[in-house]
């Protein structure tokens, strides 16, 4: 059920039109006219108590039953007046009981909709934390890119310069290692020479070849020193640009 205008006043409207029943000024017709205009404006237009309104029998042409009749038509009018305002009065409560369980559904959203707010707060300060870490990161990565680029020697095209510089950037132990091993070559080749120059006039082919596999051997070592050394650099410049693909990506 729909009401025009408020509940109260409607209310204060029917009972109004109840006291007027017993008023000794009652006039049946004029009261059905002001009752059913107002039954319209109260419940609308399409609402039908104003039809029952209209149906009640204040007067009938027998004579010896008008008194009963008027009665009869002024309990009628009562009773559907206290219909009216019960009826009023226990869908306001319905109402009202809508209202307030609206009010706490609304209020329980309320409280979840701040929990929720905190929640997110919360999440975006770890973003913000999260995001400055990333930050620092990639500032690290930048400066650890920067120190390779600046103490990496690049394998394409080897000359005794870079070969030096390399050297040069070579933790102490490595750089004995190598000028160790650059001495041992000399010393070798030096070696070499001589024994092969000695052997090449004796007639002895066997015991000579037998050396230069011996000779071929060592060298061999030295070369997979070398090679390790070359493969120690390439892991340092594959490191390099891991980083730049990281930079980039960033």
């Amino acid at each position: 059920m729909t009401l025009k205008i408020p509940a109260d006043k409607a209310i204060e409207i029917l009972k109004k039109r109840k006291t007027e029943i017993n008023n000794s000024t009652f006039e049946p017709e004029v009261w059905k006219g002001k009752t059913e205009n107002d039954l319209q404006e109260i419940f609308g237009i399409l609402d039908g108590k104003k039809f029952q309104i209209s149906s009640i029998r204040f007067t009938t042409p027998f004579t010896e039953k008008k008194y009963e009749i008027f009665e009869n038509g002024k309990r009628q009018a009562e009773q559907f007046l206290e219909s009216y305002i019960e009826q009023i009065e226990e869908y306001s409560k319905i109402n009202q009981q809508e209202i307030e369980e609206n009010d706490t559904f609304l209020k329980i959203e309320n409280t979840k909709l701040k929990s929720n707010f905190s929640d997110l707060l919360v999440y975006t300060k770890q973003i913000e934390k999260k995001s400055e870490q990333l930050l620092k990161d990639a500032e690290n990565k930048n400066q650890k890119i920067s120190s390779l680029e600046k103490n990496t020697v690049q394998l394409t095209d080897v000359t005794i310069k870079k070969i030096l510089y390399l050297i040069y950037h070579l933790p102490i132990g490595e750089v004995i290692t190598v000028i160790s091993i650059f001495i041992g070559i000399i010393c070798f080749s030096f070696w070499a020479g001589t024994t092969i120059q000695d052997n090449s006039n004796k007639s002895e082919h066997f015991n000579l070849n037998k050396k230069v596999i011996t000779q071929s051997d060592t060298i061999r070592i030295l070369i997979e020193n070398f090679k390790s050394l070359s493969v120690e650099n390439k892991k340092i410049k594959k490191e390099l640009d891991s980083i730049k693909n990281i930079k980039k990506t960033n």
